[in-house]
Formats: structure tokens, C-alpha cells, sequence
């Protein structure tokens, strides 16, 4: 789910605290907002220059760890 809906090349998804701790090992990101005790809207930005590589890897990241962190 997301803090708002997506309508610009930014997105908040609000995902669980223990997750933001591994995807900060990988990737850049900002924690944006606490929603709750143990969940935290992030901001993800693209560019133009973001490579569809590197969508789809942030991508299959996240799918694989949120099952472990759920």
C-alpha cells in the first residue's frame, strides 16, 4: 500500500521496518514518514536515466525479502 496514490515518478510505499533495515544495505532511499510502531513510508524517485534493470531488480528485492520480513 502507499502513504499516497502514485501519480509522478515519486512513490511512498509504506513497508514494514524490518525491511527498510535490508533494503537500506542495498539501495538509497529516504525513510519519509512513520506510519506506525513498525512501518515506514520511504520515498522512491526515478529518472529519466533510471535503467528498467534496475527497477526490476529493486523490484525482485523487495519481493523476496518482504516474504521474509512479513
Amino acid at each position: 500500500r502507499f502513504l499516497v496514490p502514485p501519480c509522478t515518478n515519486q512513490v511512498f510505499p509504506i513497508l514494514p521496518n524490518a525491511l527498510l533495515k535490508h533494503l537500506h544495505e542495498h539501495y538509497l532511499f529516504y525513510d519519509w514518514k512513520g506510519v506506525s510502531c513498525s512501518e515506514t513510508a520511504v520515498r522512491l524517485v526515478t529518472s529519466w536515466h533510471t535503467s528498467e534493470v534496475a527497477v526490476t531488480r529493486l523490484l525482485e528485492d523487495l519481493s523476496q525479502a518482504h516474504a521474509s520480513y512479513t
